[in-house]
């Protein structure tokens, strides 16, 4: 049999749930909830490149839905109590580490992106 007979078997193949077992039944469940995320390397370099966040941190921030939109960025940064502490990297990236610890992953990717929006 050749390699283009076996990919078009391949291709052709049908799955009949009812002859599977209960856990890829699960799998398959599990499979049409997932969603489509930004992946880490769309983050910013000077997010994705952070001496400041750990993978677990840039892994919650990639898997979001979307980037913030510009007006979102320059909206936060408008009503921002605190202007100066985007003018230290270190102070900016621990802080948003902690709103992703919280369970804030969209809101610190903001918060990351006021100074580099690319």
């Amino acid at each position: 049999m050749s390699k283009r007979e076996l990919r078009g078997d391949f291709l052709n193949l049908k799955i009949e749930p009812s002859h599977s077992d209960a856990s890829l039944k699960r799998g398959f469940a599990r499979w049409d909830l997932c969603h489509y995320s930004i992946g880490v390397d769309r983050l910013p370099a000077t997010i994705s490149l952070s001496k400041y966040l750990t993978g677990n941190d840039l892994g919650q921030l990639g898997n979001l839905e979307n980037l913030p939109s510009v007006a979102e960025i320059e909206s936060l940064s408008q009503e921002f109590e605190n202007p100066e502490l985007f003018d230290n990297e270190e102070k900016v990236h621990l802080y948003a580490k902690s709103l992703i610890e919280e369970g804030e992953p969209y809101e610190a990717l903001k918060i990351l992106m006021i100074k580099n929006p690319d």
